[in-house]
């Protein structure tokens, strides 16, 4: 309800590298209802393990509104790829794909 998502890394990463539109939530692990962000949505372009999206005005409308996807913690699944973030030696993280989230 806040229009915040903290993504948690195992090892600091470079914010400013994050891209958006490679993250999905989802459903469950293999999702079959997923939500993908849009480029309206911000996020802490900071050197750090945890990296914060604020949910755009659209993006949490349109979440919202999906009965499906991020209804609560435990139910709620993110696909990432290994282009998504990169690390301070500028590696690619390992990515999280749709059956193994």
């Amino acid at each position: 309800n806040t229009g915040i998502l903290a993504l948690n890394f195992s090892e600091t990463v470079n914010g400013s590298t994050l891209s958006l539109l490679t993250l999905v939530l989802q459903n469950a692990p293999l999702g079959s209802s997923a939500f993908i962000f849009t480029l309206s949505s911000t996020w802490t372009h900071t050197y750090s393990t945890i990296i914060e999206i604020t949910f755009s005005k659209v993006d949490l409308d349109t979440l919202k509104q999906n009965i499906y996807v991020a209804k609560n913690a435990s139910e709620t699944y993110i696909t990432v790829s290994n282009t998504s973030i990169l690390d301070m030696s500028g590696n690619r993280i390992v990515p999280i794909l749709n059956g193994s989230a």
